[in-house]
């Protein structure tokens, strides 16, 4: 009833005589009953846990008769193997403790591949792509109109480039340029009458419109400073450069205007006098130039050289009619501040009022009786400032009395003016007679005879001195 079996037919893995020789070869044996025979790849036909098909544990055996133990292996080469927890080794991206990465993989082997991997809303983007509501296909991260804005930054109107957050409205046609839920075509935000697409300059001021109220041909947007002044307009009627609305403060007369030529901060409508000179201007100090430099109408005063000493009195030459007197000059002795420093010399003073000065060799400023050329006087002073006292002012004995005060002999001092004559035959009192030998008083005795009393011709020794 087999057509396998018959004599001589080639041995079969299954468990019949197929040659018909009386014996089933033993490795057509399944002993352990796991369905798999010897001949089939059964590698331990005691033990129904092994055998081909048989999931490899970690048991130090080869589970699945392929001649390895698996628990060794690390089939994808990523150092884990399934006895180390690598949740699938035929991934190499898949071991213990690898990051989650937007792959689809539980990467980490904990049983779960991370949340952001999924696609929910089925727009072909994961949360892990830059998704950023898995939950609304209408926003990914894709940028279709190429603005560099998707619907996750909030384009929206990713078909039209010119939308996008933050871009700036413009006069197109309609479109919501940045996104704002509005269009600048119809926006008027400063409630003006008028929107930018109607050519408003500022439609966040309202006083920058397109009416013209003073009625000057201008309006605010054209720059009119003042519409309600049609004397300040942007005509520049004098054709200086300068319109009322830019500060011309004389539009008929082009020699006012506000050009600072010469850059001191002034113009001729400020009243600045030169605009070709920066030292010129109003307020401006004045200069030693002979120029009117604060624009008051009068040069400055002292601007002459009178003196011809190379110096004015703005210069600083204090006496421009002497010139010996100017800054810097040399003093002389004169009494004159000549260098104009504000100061006369110590030396150059005359208090004693006598003519002569201390640096005109004045020996004493004190004296009005000592100065170059007085006559010495009989003082003991030098008063001819030549250095020393005449010999006869002094009293060489002491006694009180000078050769020039009539001393007829300053060696001793009992000979002087008005000393009492005594019997030394000396000229004692200077008059000059030695008295001695004299009778005064004409009695025939001199104080020597023992006249006690020499103007008295009545008193004599024989008449009776005392």
């Amino acid at each position: 009833d087999d057509d396998d079996i018959y004599p001589g037919a080639t041995e079969e893995c299954d468990g019949k005589d197929n040659d018909c020789d009386g014996d089933v070869p033993a490795d057509e044996a399944d002993e352990d009953g796991d369905g798999d025979r010897v001949c089939e790849g059964d590698c331990d036909d005691d033990d129904e846990t092994i055998n081909p098909g048989e999931d490899e544990v970690c048991d130090g055996v080869d589970n699945d008769c392929d001649a390895s133990t698996d628990e060794d292996g690390d089939a994808d080469g990523d150092g884990y193997s399934i006895c180390d927890d690598d949740c699938d080794d035929s991934e190499a991206a898949a071991f213990p403790g690898n990051p989650e990465i937007c792959d689809g993989v539980d990467n980490d082997c904990d049983g779960f591949t991370d949340a952001l991997e999924a696609d929910d809303d089925g727009d072909g983007y994961r949360g892990c792509e830059g998704d950023c509501d898995d939950d609304d296909a209408a926003l990914t991260p894709a940028d279709d109109d190429g603005d560099g804005f998707s619907t996750c930054d909030g384009d929206c109107n990713d078909k039209e480039a010119a939308s996008y957050p933050g871009n700036l409205e413009v006069c197109d046609g309609g479109v919501d340029n940045d996104c704002d839920s509005g269009t600048v075509e119809d926006a008027d935000t400063d409630a003006d009458g008028y929107t930018i697409c109607d050519g408003d300059c500022d439609d966040a001021d309202a006083e920058l419109h397109l009416d013209d109220v003073d009625g000057d041909g201008a309006t605010p947007c054209d720059g009119d400073c003042d519409d309600d002044d049609e004397d300040l307009n942007i005509d520049d009627v004098d054709a200086d450069g300068y319109s009322s609305c830019d500060g011309d403060c004389d539009d008929d007369d082009d020699a006012l205007e506000l050009d600072d030529l010469d850059m001191d901060g002034f113009t001729t409508c400020d009243d600045d006098c030169d605009v070709d000179d920066d030292t010129i201007y109003p307020g401006a100090p004045e200069l030693c130039d002979g120029l009117d430099n604060d624009c008051d109408g009068a040069a400055e005063t002292g601007t002459e050289d009178v003196d011809g000493d190379g110096y004015r009195i703005c210069d600083g030459d204090c006496d421009d009619a002497d010139i010996d007197t100017y800054p810097g000059a040399t003093e002389a002795c004169d009494g004159v501040d000549n260098d104009c420093d504000g100061s006369v010399p110590a030396n150059e003073v005359d208090d004693d009022g006598d003519g002569y000065l201390v640096c005109g060799n004045d020996c004493d400023d004190a004296d009005p009786d000592s100065y170059p050329t007085a006559p010495e006087l009989c003082d003991g002073v030098d008063n001819n400032c030549n250095g020393s006292v005449p010999n006869n002012e002094n009293d060489t004995d002491g006694d009180g009395v000078r050769i020039c005060d009539g001393d007829c002999d300053d060696d001793d001092d009992e000979v002087f003016p008005a000393h009492q004559e005594i019997c030394d035959g000396v000229d004692n009192d200077c008059d000059p007679i030695t008295d001695e030998d004299g009778d005064l008083d004409g009695d025939g005795f001199s104080i020597c005879d023992g006249d006690c009393d020499d103007t008295d011709d009545q008193v004599f020794p024989t008449q009776g001195c005392p």
